[in-house]
């Protein structure tokens, strides 16, 4: 266990010092900004001259929320893709895998220690970026979307799923080719659960429309 913990600390300093994660951070700072500026907008909206009902304002609120939170899974999963895949395969390329595992410590332990410390900057990355999203529209607007919790754990999770995926691909194909089979079997996956919630018979019905809205 010891070894694992060393190997997770070890991949959580990388991680850190890498350009990806601080790029990722400043970009999901950006769509942070837009989003709570969009959503201070909503109260200039006028429906045929006249102010938004709070229905309409938390209808059109909640909308904008689920489609930042769509694009924030993608991003989260794609990037859980591309600190998993060359994990393993890039160290095996370079030698740095053979330098280590020479020492006393099982591949099982290697393996798990690189999975522990990735899933440690997922989690942690992801928890962060929701929670902050989450607190600055509510802070603007007064919407709380129902079930946070369930989200911020569905988001994670397949985070972590992807994740994994990619890491036990890394153990035997090339980063970038495994890095290309994870993402395209992602975006698969979820365009079939995309047409699986269309063609269900257990549609919920959807709100009225809103006539067109002007500032």
């Amino acid at each position: 266990m010891r070894a694992v913990l060393v190997v997770a600390r070890q991949v959580v300093g990388e991680a850190a010092r890498r350009r990806l994660l601080l790029a990722l951070v400043l970009l999901t700072l950006v769509v942070i900004a837009l989003t709570v500026w969009g959503v201070s907008r909503v109260d200039d909206l006028r429906n045929a001259g006249q102010p938004l009902s709070d229905a309409q304002k938390k209808t059109i609120v909640s909308q904008l929320l689920i489609l930042v939170m769509f694009m924030f899974s993608w991003v989260l999963s794609l990037a859980a893709v591309f600190v998993a895949s060359p994990a393993i395969s890039g160290e095996l390329e370079s030698g740095i895998a053979l330098a280590i595992l020479a020492r006393p410590i099982a591949r099982a332990e290697y393996v798990l220690g690189k999975w522990v410390g990735l899933i440690a900057v997922v989690v942690a990355y992801g928890l962060a970026a929701a929670v902050v999203e989450l607190v600055a529209v509510q802070a603007v607007s007064g919407y709380q979307p129902p079930h946070p919790f369930e989200f911020l754990g569905f988001v994670i999770g397949e985070g972590v799923v992807i994740l994994t995926f990619s890491l036990m691909l890394s153990t035997r194909l090339a980063g970038m080719v495994g890095g290309v089979i994870a993402a395209i079997l992602f975006g698969i996956a979820w365009m079939g659960g995309i047409v699986g919630g269309v063609g269900s018979p257990r549609i919920p019905s959807s709100p009225p429309s809103l006539r067109p809205l002007h500032t």
